[in-house]
């Protein structure tokens, strides 16, 4: 692992020289700020946030959540969760694909037919219910 490169000092979403997400190529940013000044960059100008670069600080926008901490491990575990979960999903539907794909005509029908009915029930029901 010596002298391997960090994949995630590397990473384009870290923020360096001064809060500012760059890529990989150094002194390329990411983010450029949106403002009604952009629309003048066809004369030569750029729009110039407060402190004078025409890109937006994300870091102070959103939160530093830096590698380790509570906040990038909560983000982290959360999005493995919703990850994991949509994995699932997708096995699940394409494990009972079979019951929607027609090859058996009268099942697909009846599964068909069982949905639309408690799609109208639903409807029902809501217009009592709000």
């Amino acid at each position: 692992m010596v002298g391997e490169p960090n994949a995630i000092g590397n990473s384009p979403v870290i923020p360096h020289a001064g809060s500012v997400a760059t890529s990989p190529v150094k002194g390329k940013v990411l983010v450029r700020s949106r403002s009604s000044t952009d629309s003048k960059a066809s004369n030569g100008n750029k729009a110039q946030s407060k402190a004078g670069s025409p890109y937006i600080d994300l870091s102070a926008e959103l939160g530093v959540a830096s590698f380790g901490s509570a906040k990038y491990t909560t983000n982290v575990h959360t999005t493995q969760n919703l990850t994991g979960t949509y994995v699932g999903l997708y096995d699940w539907v394409a494990a009972h694909n079979h019951l929607v794909d027609w090859s058996r005509p009268a099942e697909t029908q009846h599964i068909l037919l069982v949905c639309i009915l408690a799609q109208a029930a639903l409807v029902v029901v809501l217009y009592w219910i709000p």
